[in-house]
């Protein structure tokens, strides 16, 4: 479309010119579903000309971990979990859908009122885009490590140039705007410069924030 390919770095910084669609982004099947089907049978059209327009795609974070598989050949969650979550110590998160059973008793309950009955665990179908499940504590090692250049005690899961690589803007409509970084979204707050990422199901919504510069989280 448009002439021109995507590329990894249009995927990452949600330019690579897809609509975004809610069809099937939450399924009542308890199982993940298999990501090279559901990419080649949900394919979104482009609208924009890749690396042009900035447009949140979570086919586009789908499509990303499709590639880490790809690329890995090892499923995504095996992947995250080896080179993620295991070097961080991070032993209550987990990509899997539903959740493994010793996971089960720590879930918090999710409400759309308070004053309702507790609603069942929610099943993402581009999962890669947004199942991570976690706890409090283990993003705060996310976190730490992000702040550390890619480093948490002994254990380093990226190279510091890559971190900071992933911080960087690199992608900004003007040079005023915030914009947008591998993965993360700038933000601005009383002058401080801030890269997040939020994240919002039917019943959970969550924020990241780092204040790099800072050193917090």
């Amino acid at each position: 479309a448009f002439g021109q390919p995507i590329s990894l770095k249009n995927i990452l910084t949600h330019t690579a010119g897809f609509e975004e669609q809610l069809k099937d982004l939450f399924t009542a099947d308890k199982r993940s579903p298999n990501l090279g089907n559901y990419l080649k049978t949900h394919i979104p059209k482009r609208i924009f000309a890749p690396g042009m327009t900035p447009a949140y795609s979570n086919y586009g974070a789908m499509l990303a971990g499709y590639v880490v598989e790809r690329v890995s050949g090892q499923p995504f969650n095996d992947y995250i979990h080896q080179n993620i979550f295991k070097p961080l110590g991070m032993t209550h998160s987990t990509f899997a859908q539903p959740l493994p059973p010793e996971l089960v008793p720590l879930m918090s309950n999710g409400y759309v009122l308070a004053s309702d009955e507790p609603k069942g665990f929610e099943t993402v179908g581009p999962f890669p885009a947004g199942s991570l499940t976690s706890s409090a504590v283990d993003m705060s090692k996310f976190m730490l490590a992000h702040l550390q250049d890619g480093r948490l005690g002994a254990a380093q899961i990226l190279k510091p140039e890559t971190t900071r690589l992933m911080h960087s803007r690199a992608f900004a409509l003007d040079p005023a705007a915030n914009a947008m970084a591998y993965g993360f979204y700038e933000e601005s707050r009383n002058g401080q410069r801030i890269i997040g990422h939020g994240g919002d199901t039917v019943y959970f919504h969550s924020d990241l924030h780092l204040l790099a510069d800072a050193g917090v989280g």
